[in-house]
């Protein structure tokens, strides 16, 4: 989770009890929490007081006060009700936002399909659609009765064929890219539901500038601890950065 609702009187209410550095480290704790959509890993006290920058003799028994006046101990993870209730209906509502991610991109898909049926451009095919020639009205009608109609039992896209073709809101074609090609080519996997749902809401000219840029800039970060995590690279618009090499593993002994 990227934020969540802080009740102040609540907080306040249920701290006010608390000492200075016992509401602070209260407050990191449930940030944690809420990060890493998960409970406390309690099971190696030593890594969490890194992690929490308690670091003195006072910051760590503050920690343990804390941990067992607000969370449940379970064989070494810590939960807490209000935020494993929080967390819930943020991954609920995150679940809906994906189907109606994917529904609206069906829907493109399916119009696409449809502009891709031949339009009548030349003069008889003109007369024949306004009734002005019935002889090229039966020729049309004899040529179209020949060939399958388009239907929704046609192959679905893969990385095998090409991706569908679409008309933007400036009347320019542009590629109708699923996520899994996006996906694939990216290569890291951090957080794959979130950028799902982040994918269906682009456009597809924006999805075409992204799969432009986005071979380059893989191909510039083969170790992938220093390649953005996929959310960062899509919220921060990363294919309109320049491409930088990275140093470091180009460097590297064969």
């Amino acid at each position: 989770m990227h934020y969540y609702q802080h009740h102040v009187s609540d907080f306040n209410n249920a701290t006010r009890y608390l000492s200075r550095l016992e509401r602070s480290i209260y407050r990191d704790l449930l940030d944690m929490y809420y990060e890493q959509e998960s409970a406390i890993d309690g099971t190696d006290m030593q890594s969490l007081e890194r992690r929490l920058l308690a670091r003195s003799t006072d910051e760590q028994q503050a920690l343990v006060f804390v941990l067992t006046e607000f969370f449940e101990n379970q064989n070494g993870f810590y939960f807490n009700n209000r935020c494993e209730s929080e967390i819930k209906k943020y991954q609920d509502k995150l679940e809906t936002a994906i189907k109606a991610g994917k529904a609206s991109a069906e829907a493109r898909r399916k119009k696409a399909r449809k502009k891709q049926r031949v339009e009548p451009d030349s003069a008889s095919d003109i007369a024949e659609f306004n009734g002005r020639s019935t002889d090229v009205k039966q020729a049309l009608n004899d040529g179209t009765t020949n060939q399958e109609p388009l239907t929704n039992n046609q192959e679905p896209l893969t990385n095998n064929q090409e991706p569908l073709t679409n008309t933007n809101d400036d009347g320019e074609k542009a590629l109708n890219i699923p996520f899994d090609v996006f996906w694939k080519t990216y290569a890291k996997s951090v957080a794959k539901d979130k950028c799902e749902v982040k994918w269906e809401f682009l456009s597809d000219k924006v999805r075409e500038q992204v799969m432009q840029h986005l071979p380059a800039y893989v191909a510039s970060t083969p170790t992938k601890k220093f390649r953005k995590d996929p959310m960062t690279y899509l919220n921060k618009k990363g294919w309109l950065d320049d491409i930088i090499v990275d140093e470091s593993s180009s460097n590297q002994q064969p």
